[in-house]
């Protein structure tokens, strides 16, 4: 996933789904943060023994430890963002007091915010591909907005303040 240098990965679904012919491997759980964000088409995403049937506008969270795998329509498309767990932890762990115990964050139904969220993951891309200076400093920003709207999220679908899934 990562080069050296990078902080953080961000692909779109577009290059990593022809490149794997829609359906990546599933890759044993590594200590990352999974971000996605379909934009257009769908995907049968299979994360900690459930099944869920996503049409775009759809967002998901895989923290670290959880199993997963994606089958992708052709031609779908939006944008995957891993982030290493010890970026995240400091982040995560504010969410209603359960610190890393947060399991996968599903977001199936079309909602205002999934607008906000879309724009949060294209400027990722953006800062991800420009190579700007100060670098780093943006893109553990970005990783923290995104952290942000999943947490709120949570907080908005549950009135405990944590929700797994919705279905």
């Amino acid at each position: 996933h990562f080069k050296p240098a990078d902080l953080l990965n961000c692909e779109s679904i577009e290059v990593r789904g022809r490149q794997q012919t829609w359906t990546p491997p599933v890759p044993a759980p590594e200590a990352l943060y999974q971000f996605e964000f379909l934009s257009h088409g769908e995907v049968t995403a299979h994360i900690d023994g459930r099944r869920y049937h996503l049409t775009a506008p759809a967002a998901w969270m895989v923290p670290p430890g959880v199993f997963h795998g994606f089958t992708y329509q052709p031609e779908s498309s939006g944008h995957v963002v891993s982030v290493p767990a010890e970026i995240m932890e400091h982040l995560i762990s504010g969410i209603a007091g359960h610190g890393s115990g947060i399991r996968h964050v599903v977001v199936p139904r079309p909602s205002a915010t999934l607008a906000d969220l879309g724009a949060l993951f294209a400027n990722l891309a953006d800062e991800f591909s420009a190579r700007r200076p100060r670098r780093d400093e943006a893109l553990r920003a970005h990783a923290a907005l995104l952290s942000v709207w999943f947490a709120r999220h949570l907080i908005d679908t549950e009135p405990s303040g944590l929700r797994t899934e919705q279905d």
